[in-house]
């Protein structure tokens, strides 16, 4: 496993930028592939110690995905780039600085609006989180005694956070079209895992709040999607109380889940930067949304992947005041 310490990069900032740039799908495989290693290194710590199943699943999904991404992208580095040397290591600030650069010499138009910033500057997900030594925030996560899955949660969201901007910078400058196609494929599937895990902190980190008492920890409503329906225990909830929905997919295809009003097609709540919504739940997993419904008032439970809506792949709640 590469050195989950330092990012394997190009060997000096300045005057070899030229150079750097005009390798750039070389220097982001040999400053993805570590990256990737080190969640995979905290994943396999998560197998073990996390104390919650669907964030043991998350851990294994990661690692699954991540280590087949490892070895995609090192099959094309030999394919590509027989001939290239093993490029020195790079400590995290320099690799953000240099991604800072990557991003300067971007035309405004072509930086996704969610990357602009003060020019110069990288924008950092988790503040001082993302500048720490990847080596060292393993070896404090190993080293958790108490709320292990929050810490995990704490440390991988700025890790895949980090994995995106990346992945972003990839979209726009990879010249292989499977390497952009690769760095929309994190994208994707590292936001929702950051979702996820955000709305796992919400509800976790609430339940486990030594003051909270019974009348405001999150109630768990299990919801089973199949072909074609919604179902969930109980029937009946109540405005301005905390559920926390356990939503399994038990058929055979992929399914959503989005909470909405009544009559509404495909408008899932909103609450801040949150939507009551989770998309592409697999056949046998088990996804969860943390969720209060502030209003009482009829619901529905809907699925829109394509002609599921359509086949009555719908539920009717009534919450109650």
């Amino acid at each position: 496993m590469p050195q989950a310490g330092m990012m394997m990069g190009t060997p000096a900032m300045g005057g070899d930028m030229a150079g750097i740039m005009g390798q750039f799908d070389l220097m982001f495989i040999d400053m993805m592939r570590p990256h990737h290693a080190s969640a995979v290194a905290m994943a396999q710590v998560a197998q073990t110690r996390a104390e919650h199943p669907e964030l043991r699943a998350l851990a294994e999904q990661i690692i699954e995905s991540q280590s087949a991404e490892i070895e995609q992208m090192q099959l094309w580095r030999d394919e590509w780039f027989p001939d290239a040397p093993a490029m020195p290591m790079m400590p995290m600030e320099q690799m953000m600085d240099m991604m800072g650069e990557m991003m300067d010499e971007m035309m405004p138009g072509e930086m996704p609006s969610d990357m602009m910033g003060t020019p110069g500057a990288m924008p950092v997900p988790g503040g001082m989180g993302m500048m720490m030594d990847m080596g060292q925030e393993i070896a404090e996560l190993c080293a958790t005694t108490e709320g292990f899955d929050l810490a995990f949660i704490d440390a991988m969201v700025p890790h895949h956070q980090m994995a995106v901007m990346m992945a972003q910078v990839g979209t726009m400058r990879a010249e292989h079209p499977e390497l952009q196609a690769l760095a929309q494929t994190m994208i994707d599937e590292q936001q929702r895992e950051i979702e996820q895990m955000q709305a796992w902190r919400t509800a976790w980190s609430g339940a486990a709040t030594p003051a909270a008492s019974a009348q405001t920890s999150a109630e768990q409503i299990a919801v089973t999607v199949t072909e074609f329906s919604v179902t969930l225990t109980p029937t009946t909830l109540h405005a301005g109380r905390p559920y926390t929905f356990v939503v399994t997919n038990e058929g055979t295809v992929t399914h959503e889940f989005v909470i909405e009003r009544l009559g509404a097609t495909h408008e899932p709540l909103v609450v801040g930067d949150q939507m009551a919504m989770i998309e592409g739940i697999a056949p046998g997993e088990s996804r969860t949304l943390a969720w209060t419904l502030t209003d009482p008032g009829s619901y529905q439970l809907a699925c829109y992947e394509p002609g599921h809506y359509e086949a009555g792949q719908l539920l009717v709640i009534e919450v109650a005041a």
